[in-house]
């Protein structure tokens, strides 16, 4: 299987032009991905530039509102199987990162997909990352360390890691509920500031969309639950809790260009 790589990193402070200015890019390129591509990379470069390939809109969705996929729902039977290669440029001129061009992506829905939706509250069973009672084996990490704060995922041939570097619990839940569970995440710790850590775990089968158990990894891995509190010091907890969906109203395929 071939690596898998997705990186999340920290929030930067976006300075526009005008309070006022909706976020948008300056130029898109949209286009139907070849059906032999398989993936959904997303991509932010140096001066503002965005790229992805087969992504849905759901997906879209998912990444531009920092949602899990259980919370996106509606819309035509296209939005979950339609495939999009798109390529952007931002008109800011600062630096963007994963989280300060979400607001862009939303714009280029909106308004290229002829997206509508309306929040819907309900009540849904999601995990909830706390700390163990035992001592945290969490690092915290270096206020004054010269590095964003990110949290990258690979899943290479011995099975999948995760790596924080300089980085607030929150963006670990996002990146479990995001990529590796089949629920919503929320951080529960009440553990302020930035740490450094590495996950490491044997995947199950119902964790990345169900093809966990397909996954190579090495052998003799704990399992994710068993991982967390064996090298961070956290659990995860099922609980219920009331979150905001997004249920789509309209939408409508882009053409080609």
């Amino acid at each position: 299987m071939p690596e898998i790589r997705v990186s999340f990193w920290g929030l930067l402070v976006l300075t526009l032009a005008s309070a006022a200015t909706t976020p948008s890019f300056e130029v898109a390129s949209i286009r139907k991905t070849d059906p032999g591509f398989q993936g959904t990379p997303v991509t932010v470069l140096p001066g503002g530039r965005f790229t992805t390939r087969g992504a849905t809109l759901k997906f879209l969705i998912q990444f531009a509102w920092g949602l899990q996929p259980r919370l996106v729902s509606g819309g035509p039977s296209w939005v979950n199987e339609a495939r999009f290669d798109i390529t952007a440029q931002a008109e800011a001129a600062g630096p963007l990162t994963m989280d300060t061009i979400k607001p862009y992506v939303q714009a280029l829905v909106k308004d290229r997909f002829h997206l509508s939706f309306h929040r819907d509250p309900k009540e849904f069973t999601v995990y909830a990352l706390v700390a163990d009672a035992k001592a945290s084996r969490l690092k915290g990490a270096d206020p004054d360390a010269d590095h964003l704060p990110s949290v990258n995922f690979t899943f290479g041939a011995s099975g999948p890691t995760i790596v924080g570097r300089i980085a607030p619990l929150q963006m670990l839940a996002g990146v479990l509920q995001t990529v590796v569970l089949d629920r919503p995440v929320i951080d529960s710790t009440n553990l302020a500031g930035n740490y450094t850590f590495e996950l490491h775990w044997a995947p199950d089968a119902d964790q990345f969309g169900g093809r966990g158990g397909t996954m190579a990894t090495e052998s003799g891995a704990p399992s994710l639950f068993a991982a967390m509190r064996e090298q961070l010091g956290l659990r995860l907890e099922s609980r219920k809790a009331k979150l905001e969906s997004i249920v789509i109203d309209n939408a409508a395929e882009p053409d080609d260009n």
